[in-house]
């Protein structure tokens, strides 16, 4: 499952990460409600890459921690 795709609202910024991450174990919690195994996959909100506070491992061992790279 890939749980959302850039997961941008820039009218939240700079709240978006922080709201992000505790909505992702919400959503993770759900999931594993249903399906124990399937891997999950989870990008930070806006900015949360850079900010290592909000790179916090999710509680949970089969996840795919992806990121978007823009620039070279």
């Amino acid at each position: 499952y890939e749980l959302l795709n850039e997961p941008v609202d820039w009218e939240q910024i700079p709240n978006a990460p922080r709201q992000w991450w505790p909505t992702v174990v919400n959503i993770l919690h759900t999931i594993r409600t249903i399906d124990a195994t399937a891997n999950i996959i989870f990008e930070p909100g806006p900015g949360g890459m850079f900010t290592s506070g909000y790179l916090m491992p999710l509680p949970d061992t089969n996840v795919i921690y992806s990121f978007h790279f823009y620039n070279p």
